[in-house]
């Protein structure tokens, strides 16, 4: 059915859904334990999944707000949920501003609660990503904070 090379990892499911990943796990032919669930892809060993772990396209995934259906623009990255903020002139000018969806600040008080509760969801995924050892510092990064 599926072979492992020491660096090639298995696609558990097509459509982006890891709902068939767990009976594709039980399988015999495959039989891996190294599974990053957020990328629904399966490893041969421990340092393959920590290599996939510390790829661009996994942290990317991992960060992202993506597995929601929001109403309103995505925030801007790099500010926490407390930098979040109410654009003065959409207020003012009679819902418009100048700068349009370039704006880094929320058009009305629904666009800026969604904006916090996105960040919650990021954090959130972030922690779980983390318990579950799929997401953190490399063996390098580790070794020189101690």
């Amino acid at each position: 059915m599926f072979a492992v090379s020491a660096v090639t990892a298995i696609k558990l499911c097509e459509d982006g859904n890891c709902g068939e990943k767990r009976s594709l796990i039980s399988d015999p032919e495959i039989g891996s334990e190294h599974v990053c669930s957020y990328c629904c892809l399966a490893f041969s060993d421990r340092s393959e999944l920590r290599a996939h772990c510390q790829s661009v396209s996994h942290q990317t995934i991992i960060m992202s707000d993506e597995g929601r259906d929001w109403k309103w623009r995505p925030p801007p990255r790099g500010l926490t949920s407390d930098a979040y903020s109410l654009c003065e002139s959409w207020a003012d000018g009679g819902g418009s501003c100048r700068y349009g969806a370039q704006c880094i600040e929320a058009h009305g008080s629904e666009e800026l609660a969604e904006w916090r509760e996105r960040f919650e969801y990021r954090r959130m995924k972030l922690q779980r990503a983390c318990e579950k050892e799929l997401y953190g510092k490399s063996y390098t990064e580790q070794l020189l904070e101690r």
